[in-house]
C-alpha cells in the first residue's frame, strides 16, 4: 500500500510534508507543494495508546485495532504504518519538514505524535520542522485556497516540540489526569491545542455515564427519528470543530445499542449494526430510535456507566461494570467512579 507520494513542484527544496489525510494529500499535490506528501492515517481519539518505544512500537497495536475495528486487512495497515515510519526515520533526506494540520482535535492529536517522535532527535531534525497551521478544515479547500495557506507556514521551536512530547505522554497514561493539568496550559505555536484536549476530556463518560457524543445523539433522537447519516451530520453540526469520520461514529452508535440498557434501536427494536463495504444503501434506509432505558437516562433516573458495553476509554481497556474516569461537564473536574 503506497502511502507517500512524489511530486515536483516550485521550488528545487526537498520538502516532506505531513498532513492529516488522502483528501488533503491530493490537494497539497495538486497545489505543487513539497516534494514528497505523507498522509497520517490513524484516528488516535479511539483504540489504545502507549507512547513506549515510539512510532515503531505503536505501529501494531494501531494497526490490530483499525483492521479489527474497520474491517481492514491487518496486514496492509501495519505496511502502512512501517512505509510511513520509514520516511519519517529517513528525516535527514530532507530539507525541510513541514506539518499541515487542522483546528481540530483529530489533527491535534497526530501533531502531538509526529512531534513526540522527533523530540528525542538531535537538534539538526528539530530545526528542519516548519508548522502550517489551517483554522478550517484543508480537505474542503480549493486548490488556490490550499496555496494561500502557505502564508501560514512558520518554524517549530524546540520548545514546542518538547511541550508536545510531555502532552502526548499524558495522552498515553493509563490516567487522563495529567492530560487535564495540560489542558489549562496555553501551548506556544499550538492555538488551537487548549479546546483539542477539553474536546478529548469530553469524550469520557459523564455523572450519567454517556459521553459528549453519546449526549448529542440521545438529544437529537430525542426530537425525532433519524438515519444513521442524517445522524452523523447532525451530531457534527453541534461540535465546534467536527473531528469525528463516519466509521468512528456508527461504531459509537453500534455500541449504543448493545448490552442489558442499549440506548438505541434501529427499526422495529432491532440492534443497530454499522454497515459494510457493500451495504451502503440498505444501511442508510433504517432509522433510529430512543429505547426506554435512553428516555429513563434523560430523565436522570439511570447511570449508563456501570452496564455500558466492554471496550476503549482513554487508550485503555475498559471491562464492563468497571470504574470509569467521569468527566463532569459542570465543574470541569475528573472523578473516579
Amino acid at each position: 500500500m503506497l502511502i507517500w507520494i512524489k511530486l515536483w513542484g516550485r521550488s528545487k527544496m526537498n520538502e516532506l510534508v505531513i498532513t492529516n489525510g488522502d483528501s488533503t494529500a491530493d490537494l497539497i499535490k495538486e497545489s505543487g507543494i513539497g516534494t514528497t506528501v505523507l498522509p497520517w492515517r490513524d484516528v488516535l481519539h479511539e483504540g489504545p495508546i502507549s507512547e513506549i518505544g515510539g512510532l515503531e512500537c505503536l505501529a501494531p497495536v494501531r494497526a490490530r485495532y483499525l483492521s479489527g475495528e474497520f474491517g481492514l486487512d491487518y496486514e496492509q495497515v501495519l505496511q502502512s504504518f512501517n512505509e510511513r515510519n520509514e520516511i519519517v526515520k529517513a528525516w535527514k533526506d530532507f530539507d525541510r519538514i513541514t506539518l499541515w494540520f487542522e483546528h481540530d482535535l483529530y489533527d491535534q492529536l497526530q501533531i502531538l505524535e509526529i512531534l513526540a517522535s522527533f523530540e528525542k532527535e538531535e537538534t539538526n531534525a528539530v530545526h528542519k520542522l516548519h508548522l502550517v497551521q489551517a483554522s478550517s478544515f484543508l480537505g474542503h479547500m480549493s486548490v488556490n485556497e490550499i496555496q494561500q495557506q502557505e502564508a501560514l507556514l512558520q518554524p517549530i521551536e524546540k520548545s514546542t516540540v518538547e511541550a508536545a512530547a510531555e502532552v502526548w505522554k499524558a495522552f498515553c497514561s493509563k490516567s487522563p489526569h495529567d492530560w487535564q493539568q495540560l489542558s489549562k496550559k496555553e501551548a506556544n505555536q499550538l492555538p488551537y491545542l487548549q479546546s483539542a484536549m477539553h474536546r478529548q476530556l469530553e469524550e469520557l463518560p459523564d455523572l450519567r455515564g454517556v459521553t459528549r457524543t453519546e449526549r448529542q445523539i440521545l438529544e437529537l433522537l430525542s426530537k425525532s427519528s433519524l438515519t444513521p447519516l442524517g445522524l452523523f451530520k447532525e451530531s457534527q453540526a453541534k461540535d465546534e470543530a467536527a473531528f469525528m469520520g463516519d466509521w468512528s461514529f456508527f461504531n459509537i452508535l453500534e455500541r449504543m445499542s448493545k448490552g442489558p440498557d442499549a440506548l438505541v434501536s434501529s427499526d422495529g427494536g432491532h440492534t443497530f449494526t454499522r454497515p459494510g463495504t457493500d451495504s451502503w444503501q440498505d444501511f442508510d434506509q433504517c432509522s433510529l430510535n430512543l429505547t426506554s432505558a435512553a428516555n429513563q437516562l434523560l430523565e436522570g433516573g439511570l447511570d449508563y456507566g456501570p452496564t455500558r458495553p466492554s471496550g476503549w476509554v482513554w487508550g485503555q481497556p475498559h471491562i464492563n461494570g468497571a470504574p470509569l474516569w467521569r468527566w463532569d461537564n459542570v465543574s470541569n473536574e475528573l472523578v473516579l467512579k
